[in-house]
């Protein structure tokens, strides 16, 4: 990208992070998949995810990065990073988001 990239543009990547795979089996109750869960656990060991069946739900074949990969990776390339933001998470647990944000007791925290 820095090769074609002009001089002060912006490039906006997106990646995956390593617990995704993670959050997926949380989310579609996927912790009692043997196969499943063979993915998962590598993933958060290596990154490395590699989609062993023919079952596209499992996601394709990719390397998922930790926060610090992604920095180092596009530093290496030869650009800045000027911000790097989290656009997913553990909010996607939360099947029925709108109706807790209309909540005020769940809303808030309380000590």
């Amino acid at each position: 990208m820095r090769r074609i990239l002009k001089s002060g543009g912006y490039l906006f990547a997106a990646t995956i992070t390593r617990v995704a795979s993670l959050i997926d089996a949380l989310s579609r109750d996927l912790l009692g998949d043997a196969a499943f869960l063979s993915l998962v656990k590598t993933d958060l060991a290596t990154g490395q995810h590699r989609n062993p069946t023919d079952d596209i739900s499992y996601f394709t074949d990719t390397f998922f990065h930790r926060r610090a990969e992604i920095r180092a990776e596009v530093e290496a390339g030869g650009l800045e990073v000027v911000v790097q933001l989290p656009i997913e998470g553990l909010g996607i647990l939360a099947r029925d988001f709108e109706s807790l944000s209309r909540d005020p007791r769940k809303r808030t925290r309380k000590r």
